[in-house]
């Protein structure tokens, strides 16, 4: 099995603060100034408490194997002689629980705080592979109520079974997505049956296109109520295809029974002169056109107790259209699949791969669609919709690793006397 080494980034912007954690929101916070977790100051000055943490959003790359890579981004308070007056501990999280490193395992509990260098020399030997999720603890200490200790960003670096990212977007993401979250409506008539039972798949089997039927929403007597005021479904039994009404309706009765639908959705990876629609109501993904772009910087993890790293060159950004053609039997019923295709992009302006669990953001071209008044000559009412999924980061799949070649993070530059120079390394 091939695996990629990929880098995974946890920071704290402001719309972060609901996915983050506070053991007590008087003492600690997310400074939305500085998007950083930093003790919270209050009347007496920063709380000297020893137990003081947040726990940060949660990632869930589906592929991960194997977490591999820590380092915390952070600024420690220090007194006149350059002592550090407080500390950073950590622990790590499956979702569910807190774990930390005995000496030897990773045990469960909250009775220990790790250092960054033992999370950083023993990441690997955390399961990944149980909920794929992980969150970090991060508890902040200072000894001086004037200063607080912060934290600005979490890099993690973890092995991960995916063929590619444009892969991951693409078939684990976007076309899964579709396939669950797309329901459109569509109406079906029937006649009322004298008792409070309808037989669905009876009235269903009748249509002259196939509908993957997933629930029914509502029923009405259109003959007693023609407006749709009253709906008269009691619930649905899929196993059976019953419907069973909150009231009888007399056999001589037409009903409108409103249900929802999967539509198929089919992915066409190459371009094509013309596309034979082998059954209908449907989605076909064509494309994509890509644009790209090269974020110059490199990225790195660093363990800084080792003085090694792992390293990246800058990745490529990928901007994806895709042509997204809508097929359904009738124009209300294309009507009615644009629309549900307007709320899926709507409800998904910012996607998370699954693999990855990287953000991309995704947005139609066109909101309206267009030809949607004439069939063609198969009696086949289609139109487009171009779509983008824009932001997909794409790194090498060759990490570099650095051993003790000179990776020292500077986390401080202490000018004195205007020539003399300290360097204060990571630890």
């Amino acid at each position: 099995m091939r695996a990629w080494t990929l880098p995974k980034f946890l920071t704290f912007p402001e719309d972060e603060r609901e996915n983050i954690t506070f053991s007590n929101t008087a003492l600690i916070r997310l400074n939305p100034d500085t998007a950083h977790i930093e003790l919270k100051v209050g009347e007496g000055g920063y709380s000297t408490d020893a137990n003081i943490y947040a726990i940060t959003q949660p990632t869930q790359p589906a592929a991960v194997l194997q977490w591999i890579g820590f380092q915390a981004d952070i600024i420690l308070p220090k007194d006149v002689n350059g002592i550090a007056v407080g500390s950073i501990g950590y622990r790590l999280h499956d979702g569910t629980n807190q774990w930390y490193w005995n000496g030897s395992a990773w045990v469960q509990g909250t009775s220990v705080w790790n250092t960054e260098a033992e999370v950083a020399a023993h990441i690997s030997a955390f399961n990944a592979t149980t909920t794929h999720k992980l969150r970090i603890v991060i508890n902040l200490v200072t000894t001086d109520q004037e200063q607080t200790p912060s934290v600005s960003r979490v890099r993690l670096a973890y092995r991960a079974n995916i063929e590619s990212q444009f892969d991951d977007v693409l078939y684990r993401t976007l076309a899964p997505a579709l396939k669950e979250q797309l329901r459109p409506a569509v109406d079906f008539l029937g006649v009322g049956s004298g008792s409070v039972t309808i037989n669905f798949g009876a009235v269903a089997d009748q249509s002259r296109s196939r509908f993957d039927i997933t629930d029914v929403d509502a029923v009405w007597d259109i003959t007693d109520d023609p407006g749709l005021t009253n709906d008269l479904l009691g619930s649905y039994a899929p196993s059976t295809r019953t419907i069973t009404l909150t009231s009888s309706v007399a056999s001589s009765h037409r009903l409108q029974i409103r249900a929802l639908y999967r539509p198929e959705v089919v992915v066409i990876g190459t371009a094509v002169d013309f596309i034979e629609v082998e059954q209908v109501p449907a989605v076909h993904l064509i494309g994509p056109e890509t644009m790209s772009r090269t974020v110059g910087a490199k990225i790195e993890v660093v363990d800084k107790a080792a003085g090694t790293a792992l390293v990246w060159p800058g990745p490529r950004v990928d901007d994806l259209r895709f042509d997204v053609f809508l097929h359904a039997p009738t124009g209300k019923d294309l009507q009615r699949l644009v629309s549900a295709m307007d709320q899926f992009i709507r409800a998904n302006g910012i996607l998370r791969t699954y693999g990855t669990d990287e953000a991309v953001q995704l947005t139609a071209v066109a909101a309206v669609a267009r030809g949607v008044t004439q069939p063609n000559l198969e009696g086949v009412f289609s139109t487009l919709i171009p779509l983008n999924v824009m932001g997909l980061l794409e790194f090498d799949r060759r990490a570099l690793t650095s051993d003790g070649d000179g990776v020292y993070p500077i986390l401080e530059v202490r000018l004195t006397g205007g020539v003399d120079l300290t360097v204060v390394l990571g630890d």
